[in-house]
């Protein structure tokens, strides 16, 4: 009886400890599988074009929001305005600002 307990108070704070399948941290989504194969490409593209050292970080694999800082970042200094992603990355910000998505 009192192995019994012993085995049901182990099972019990086991599984009170255990965080659910639900809040253990998930990996960010690919940018593929976020908004498709196309538009993650478009994507990939102006991510190199705008920030030409950073190869690895621009993947169909990565994350949009990653790449997005990343264009908006190199985007920021002196000539950016010659890259044909910054220009297009700054047609973007003037659309969302208006408000007629």
């Amino acid at each position: 009886m009192i192995r019994a307990r012993n085995l049901i108070a182990a099972v019990l704070a086991a599984l009170l400890a255990a965080p659910p399948a639900d809040a253990r941290p998930r990996a960010p989504k690919a940018c593929r599988a976020e908004i498709g194969a196309v538009r993650a490409a478009d994507l990939v593209r102006a991510c190199r074009e705008a920030g030409p050292a950073m190869p690895a970080l621009c993947r169909p694999e990565t994350p949009c929001a990653a790449m997005r800082e990343a264009i908006e970042a190199a985007c920021q200094g002196p000539g950016s305005e010659a890259k044909p992603a910054c220009r297009e990355f700054d047609d973007e910000d003037d659309d969302d600002a208006d408000g007629d998505d």
